[in-house]
């Protein structure tokens, strides 16, 4: 059987992010908060809509970027409505001149779901960023084993804070 393109490559869904920072003098640590909503695909997603509530802590050690980003979610549609889920996600980044290299890990606490993606953030025009992952999700299933997977991830970034005039 012949798989097109189409059938092979799949659209994630749609995002919606709003994220406050604390000022950076407050703590020894910068402090932000992230809300988000996935409407997703049941192909991606067990549950077709989701709010997540995102503390982040980042942190710059001898040139090197330290992330750390729990996300706390609430499912909003069938058929997980109403259950919460905690997923452990970290970060560590080198800026190499325009690049920033980096890896990541993403969690699913208590599904034993592993994600770890090497990472590329491109700074582009117009202050947007492109960023760029492949890895591999490591998944214990009780019955069937163990099972590992290749995955991309991508995502375009613009910062709409003007700026100030003196």
């Amino acid at each position: 059987m012949r798989r097109t393109f189409l059938r092979t490559v799949g659209l994630l869904g749609v995002r919606a992010r709003t994220r406050v920072r604390a000022p950076a003098n407050w703590l020894p640590v910068n402090l932000g908060f992230a809300v988000e909503f996935e409407s997703g695909r049941p192909l991606f997603s067990a549950s077709a809509r989701k709010l997540e509530f995102v503390p982040i802590l980042e942190r710059q050690i001898a040139g090197a970027q330290l992330i750390l980003n729990p996300t706390i979610e609430r499912h909003m549609a069938r058929p997980e409505n109403g259950e919460w889920e905690f997923e452990p996600r970290a970060r560590l980044a080198f800026p190499v001149g325009r690049v920033t290299l980096g890896f990541e890990y993403h969690g699913g606490w208590g599904e034993n779901v592993h994600q770890f993606y090497p990472t590329a953030d491109f700074e582009l025009p117009g202050d947007v960023e492109l960023h760029l992952g492949v890895g591999f999700v490591a998944q214990r299933r009780r019955a069937i084993g163990s099972c590992s997977r290749l995955v991309s991830k991508s995502g375009t970034f613009r910062d709409f804070r003007r700026p100030t005039c003196a």
